[in-house]
């Protein structure tokens, strides 16, 4: 039995990088996969003359980089607003996405408080996610749920809502964000947000603190 060449196994490997773009479900992440997945079947085709199977995989590979160049450079519309814990369309979303929510939040309760402070994020015009945490002093406020539908995980509009859209925090006399690390399965995203750890309680919570920006004057 011969032993298999590197250029068979890269073709194995640009065969499982497409079928692995297919069942992501946030387009982005489809799209990087399958334009990884194409280059490899272009070098591929290339390697053993399959002049078809290169041209072909060179023009999805260059689809997929226009693609992710319009969705990284384009404008895209956010904005958060605060709702009640008892809104009907919020209990309806978390009912829907229950199964994706608890992926991330395994042991939450998804009848949220009434004391519950909640923003709906939209993004396009779009309902995108869902956040929600509880006071735990008057300036301190601890995460339950901060859930985005998988189509839009690509951290945007995280970004928006912990860089860009702080008054509304400060609004309601809120300084400090905190959120446990052991009852949620996504870490390494609020780290990517800003979040630290806790200097009372280390790695087991973390926490982002911000304050209003002073708001600029001018010279006259």
């Amino acid at each position: 039995m011969s032993e298999i060449s590197w250029i068979e196994w890269l073709g194995y490997a640009a065969s499982a990088l497409v079928l692995i773009s297919l069942s992501m479900s946030s387009i982005a992440r489809l799209r990087w996969f399958n334009l990884a997945g194409s280059l490899c079947f272009t070098v591929y085709g290339t390697m053993i003359e399959a002049w078809p199977v290169a041209a072909v995989n060179f023009a999805i590979a260059i689809v997929n980089v226009i693609y992710l160049t319009q969705y990284y450079t384009k404008e895209d519309y956010f904005k958060t607003g605060v709702i009640g814990a008892d809104d009907a369309y919020l209990r309806e979303f978390l009912e829907f996405h229950e199964a994706a929510v608890r992926k991330w939040y395994p042991s939450v309760d998804l009848e949220l408080p009434d004391n519950a402070f909640v923003l709906l994020s939209l993004r396009n015009m779009a309902v995108a996610g869902v956040f929600a945490g509880i006071k735990t002093d008057r300036r301190t406020l601890k995460i339950l749920i901060d859930f985005v539908i998988p189509e839009y995980a690509d951290h945007k509009i995280g970004r928006f809502l912990f860089q860009q859209s702080r008054d509304v925090f400060l609004d309601e006399g809120i300084t400090r964000l905190i959120v446990d690390t052991g009852v949620i399965q996504n870490e390494r995203y609020f780290r990517r947000m800003g979040f630290k750890d806790s200097p009372v309680y280390g790695s087991d919570q973390l926490e982002l603190r911000f304050e209003r920006r002073p708001a600029s004057t001018g010279d006259g």
